[in-house]
């Protein structure tokens, strides 16, 4: 199992704070992963605005909340779970954790090869010569493609593809990784819809995919680096239960 991107927020003041650590070590020796995770003071300068917002203690996995909440903007506060048994407790149980450690998610480096399918269709030549349509037929029916991508179609069919990968780098956004490769990657569909669509461009269309492609890998890379990390000796409780921070 891939080894997760977990975040515990936490107020100084907060009195759960240790039993979060606490179970989530305990999360992290069921689900056979070694003890790592970062920790931010949601009041400090260098915790993102979005993470500030949460109560104390919140733990993140891969940028999503255990208890499957949203942020919610306030003042300085504890945050209460509802346990399996339905009373209020102020940490997110063991089995909270381990269930979201155990959740799939797909590795950082994967995310580039959501770019290939707008890779493959911006390539596809629009059929205008009706000599040709047989060898295009041929072609696509070997890949699976049931149809003819004339002009009419491949705009929406290129619109579509070019949403995945940008889907992608939107939720990796979310997550925490920043907003750059997402911009990146709007200008590399933008440069890649203005080539081929509206300047009939090849420099601009190959232009559009390296750029696509370059702002897919760097999200991926992005992912698996992380944040940095508050300066050990932040909190002075951590002591309790020793900390493994990711570098």
């Amino acid at each position: 199992m891939k080894q997760r991107n977990v975040i515990l927020i936490y107020d100084p003041e907060c009195p759960n704070v240790a039993a979060a650590r606490a179970n989530l070590r305990s999360a992290f020796e069921a689900a056979r992963l070694p003890p790592r995770w970062r920790e931010f003071d949601r009041n400090a300068a260098e915790t993102p605005a979005e993470w500030g917002a949460f109560g104390s203690p919140t733990i993140l996995v891969d940028g999503r909340d255990v208890a499957g909440t949203d942020a919610v903007a306030g003042g300085n506060s504890c945050r209460v779970y509802r346990s399996a048994d339905g009373r209020l407790i102020g940490v997110p149980s063991v089995e909270q954790i381990t269930v979201v450690l155990h959740r799939a998610s797909p590795p950082g480096w994967k995310a580039a090869f959501a770019v290939l399918p707008a890779f493959a269709v911006a390539l596809l030549p629009s059929v205008s010569c009706p000599a040709c349509w047989p060898a295009y037929a041929a072609l696509l029916s070997s890949v699976g493609v049931g149809f003819l991508p004339t002009t009419p179609y491949l705009l929406p069919l290129t619109l579509a593809s070019l949403a995945i990968p940008l889907g992608v780098l939107a939720g990796q956004a979310r997550r925490g990784n920043g907003y750059l490769p997402l911009v990146l990657g709007g200008i590399g569909a933008l440069l890649l819809i203005t080539g081929r669509f509206a300047w009939g461009s090849n420099t601009l269309l190959y232009w559009g995919l390296a750029t696509l492609v370059s702002a897919s890998a760097w999200g991926g890379w992005s992912r698996r680096k992380g944040n940095a990390s508050v300066p050990s000796g932040s909190c002075p409780a951590c002591a309790l239960v020793p900390i493994t921070n990711n570098k």
